[in-house]
């Protein structure tokens, strides 16, 4: 097994800070992989993905205040859908879990999981605008 030199071993980045440590909102790789290696449809997805969650979101706490547990249902199904193609598993988590709560009609107690959702989303919103300011001069 090869060794770094002295000086390799000085130019390697340093370990992430502390507060990076949590994984990121999205794997780019998964994602472009499953976009065909498209970087114009991953930008559209993206695009997609950052205007259509905020009405998502408005229509699972629409729901909520209806107690219609079909549409938080529907809603949580779509905005898993959306996440799934950058492979952002917490919020695709989180979207499941409102989706469970919604199949299952538990609708009063899925107020905090909404707002682990809202969460997750605004984060991996967050994030593809960052990388598509930072990937695209």
């Amino acid at each position: 097994m090869a060794t770094l030199s002295k000086e390799a071993k000085l130019a390697q980045p340093s370990p992430p800070a502390a507060e990076s440590r949590e994984p990121p909102p999205f794997d780019y790789a998964a994602a472009i992989a499953r976009l065909g290696n498209d970087t114009n449809l991953f930008d559209d997805m993206a695009g997609f993905f950052r205007s259509d969650s905020p009405e998502l979101l408005q229509r699972i706490r629409a729901a909520i205040d209806a107690s219609d547990a079909n549409e938080v249902l529907r809603a949580a199904h779509s905005l898993k859908g959306l996440a799934a193609t950058f492979d952002a598993k917490a919020a695709v988590a989180a979207a499941l879990h409102v989706e469970e709560l919604g199949r299952s009609g538990q609708v009063a107690e899925s107020e905090s999981a909404v707002a682990v959702l809202q969460f997750e989303v605004q984060r991996l919103a967050q994030a593809l605008a960052d990388f598509r300011s930072h990937a695209r001069p």
